[in-house]
């Protein structure tokens, strides 16, 4: 391993981890706000166009989703890790030649053999439109490509203008391109306008500081590069394959073994359960990966544990609180036909907390070129799916395919973020000590929703029992960071 790049040895600030806090505000702040103008805009969408056409959205982004995983072969991962810009510049060069090339070859798959890859089943209704494909690869590749470009400059704040610019974008020219009847096109050139805004904000506001190194970069430079973070591409590609499959694992095999309302319990349940990791912990992913790049000889080991009890502390409580009152949540929220799909939720609650806690700090298997190890990770995590969900299916029980799913991911994440904190240097003994205090500040939470839910039996009033004890939780116990919060708003 080549030497890192090097630091002061200087433990981190109060400025330093304020700092921290506030670039993870921003990036989830402006996520959140994307996020908020979806939801506002979802009414409207789901009266321009038929579910049909939303299927059709649905199965273009599932296949770009795998085609698009490793557009950039997973280069992109070590732009923020390199050890000075002359090297990153030459790797967000290779980035930018293998995503084109991708690309190409995409196209090149759907004009000679595209018809018959979508020749039967729901994916028939895509045909048309399987040109577009390739455009969607070359959107996604760019946009996650200067994405880390930026981690690595710190840009954080238009990083959020990039994901804010995106919604808006999409949502507008959806609505406008429904309206003059072109549909279901329409959703699918606005997603694609909504990416390639997202790219153009990226470039424009976010490359004017590398203008210097990228100006100077040669093949022999991108050569270097590519040869020095060539197990990127050796094990964070498949890796990344793996990711993919594994997302859609689950609705491909519900579907084949069950009903589709099985698969509608499990994706809403997923959906909402995955919203926080989408907001927050990805958020604090990217920056946690650039500050641990920075420091990876430095304090690492204590920028690892602090992240990881920040996210125990901030997730604990509500996952253990919608474990206990998940079925009436839904229901009373969505209407009592989804309890079911409550009864999932409390499943996969344990597996989304610790997908919650591992995901920023998995960022470690990159920053120390572990590779392989999380190669490894990924496959245990794609094989455990498919042997739970195959064990529901030949059963004919779904609930019990979607329990042994929610705790066979729990015990895999658990264990990989032991290994990560090991790998930082951080003592894994105050893993347990953090569940366990944690555990005891949420017990009278828990026991006053179980209570209500036992002595009402109400789904309101447990859903608004529920609601109120994670506000109350959120104030006592997370002060310093609504402070911080409200700072940054003001």
């Amino acid at each position: 391993m080549a030497a890192a790049r090097p630091v002061s040895g200087k433990p981190e600030t109060l400025h330093s981890a304020a700092s921290f806090a506030g670039n993870v505000a921003v990036l989830a702040g402006g996520a959140a706000l994307g996020q908020l103008l979806t939801i506002l805009a979802s009414p409207v969408l789901s009266r321009i166009y038929s579910p049909a056409d939303f299927g059709v959205l649905a199965v273009y982004l599932s296949i770009l989703g795998l085609v698009a995983a490793a557009a950039a072969l997973r280069y992109e991962f070590a732009i923020p890790l390199a050890e000075d810009d002359a090297t990153a510049a030459g790797l967000l060069a290779v980035c930018l030649c293998i995503v084109c090339l991708v690309s190409c070859l995409a196209g090149v798959c759907v004009w000679r053999c595209g018809n018959m890859f979508v020749g039967t089943g729901d994916l028939a209704a895509l045909s048309p439109y399987l040109w577009l494909l390739p455009l969607g690869v070359l959107a996604l590749g760019l946009y996650n490509t200067l994405t880390y470009w930026l981690v690595r400059n710190k840009n954080f704040r238009h990083l959020a203008l990039a994901k804010l610019t995106t919604a808006a974008v999409g949502i507008v020219v959806q609505s406008v391109l429904g309206l003059l009847s072109f549909k279901p096109v329409g959703l699918l050139w606005g997603w694609l306008s909504g990416q390639g805004m997202g790219v153009v904000t990226l470039a424009i506001l976010g490359c004017r500081d590398g203008r210097t190194h990228l100006g100077g970069v040669t093949g022999t430079a991108m050569r270097r590069a590519a040869c020095r973070y060539r197990q990127f591409p050796i094990f964070s590609g498949p890796t990344a394959l793996f990711n993919a499959l594994s997302r859609q694992l689950p609705v491909l095999m519900l579907g084949y073994f069950f009903s589709s309302s099985v698969v509608g319990y499990w994706l809403l349940s997923n959906r909402l359960l995955g919203a926080p990791t989408a907001l927050v912990a990805t958020a604090i992913g990217q920056v946690f990966l650039q500050r641990a790049a920075r420091h990876r000889n430095a304090d690492i080991a204590a920028l690892s544990l602090r992240v990881f009890r920040c996210l125990v502390a901030v997730g604990l409580a509500p996952i253990l609180l919608l474990t206990i009152s998940a079925p009436e949540l839904f229901s009373a929220i969505l209407g009592a036909h989804w309890r079911q799909a409550g009864v999932y939720a409390q499943w996969l609650a344990p597996w989304q907390f610790f997908v919650f806690v591992g995901l920023p700090l998995s960022n470690i298997f990159n920053v120390l070129e572990r590779l392989r190890e999380a190669f490894l990770f990924n496959l245990c995590i794609l094989l455990a799916r498919f042997a739970a969900l195959y064990v529901g299916g030949v059963k004919d029980e779904p609930m019990l395919g979607v329990a042994l799913f929610g705790v066979s991911g729990a015990v895999l994440w658990l264990i990989m973020c032991l290994r990560v904190l090991s790998l930082a240097g951080a003592s894994v003994g105050n893993v347990g000590g953090t569940l366990y205090r944690e555990l005891l500040a949420a017990i009278p939470f828990a026991a006053l929703v179980w209570g209500v839910k036992v002595v009402l039996g109400n789904d309101a009033a447990v859903a608004a029992s529920t609601a109120a004890c994670v506000l109350v939780f959120f104030v006592l116990r997370n002060r310093q960071l609504l402070s911080h919060l409200r700072a940054q708003v003001c």
